[in-house]
């Protein structure tokens, strides 16, 4: 049997929000959970579930492999978390940070918007690949068996969630790329 962790808010949304951007010390959390657990807030809805050894590890070796290079790469461009200042976040002056996306954006950049804008030309699809997509096509393909393996947990974990976000990739268009997208 899972056990199953009720949690409650220990500060406000506002307190919440004046910590985003800071790197909070390991010894500021109060729990540190390491095994199988169900959590849920005070109101009964799930806040997360965590499983230890679910998913496959050669699968897992696989995909480190093709994105451990891209993962050690710092970047200036990850906004507000890069951003000391706590200020209007912009790449020339924000940290460099590891923090690096693959996979899929769910809209289009502001540039490209813009120019379909300014043509005329009504958007068909709201998704783009990232670089490290575009670029590396043959590291995407060995990391998307990670990707499918933790959207098969989650499915499990999840299955009411799971119709909703299923609603907005069919709202976004973005069903027509499965098998390369999980929930």
């Amino acid at each position: 049997m899972v056990k199953k962790l009720i949690v409650k808010k220990i500060m406000t949304d506002e307190q919440l929000k004046e910590l985003k951007g800071t790197k909070l010390p390991s010894n500021y959390f109060k729990t540190v959970i390491k095994e199988n657990v169900d959590v849920y807030t005070e109101d009964g809805k799930p806040l997360l579930k965590f499983r230890k050894n679910v998913l496959n590890r050669k699968i897992i070796d696989v995909a480190y492999d093709n994105m451990i290079d891209h993962a050690k790469k710092v970047s200036s461009q990850r906004g507000i978390y890069a951003n000391k200042d706590k200020q209007k976040a912009h790449w020339k002056t924000n940290e460099p940070v590891r923090s690096n996306i693959m996979g899929y954006y769910d809209t289009l950049s502001l540039n490209l918007n813009a120019l379909l804008r300014d043509v005329g030309v009504k958007k068909k699809h709201y998704c783009r690949q990232t670089g490290f997509t575009a670029d590396h096509p043959d590291k995407w393909a060995k990391i998307v068996p990670l990707m499918q393996d933790i959207d098969k947990q989650y499915k499990k974990l999840f299955q009411n969630i799971i119709e909703n976000n299923t609603k907005k990739q069919e709202k976004h268009h973005i069903s027509s790329l499965k098998p390369h997208i999980p929930h």
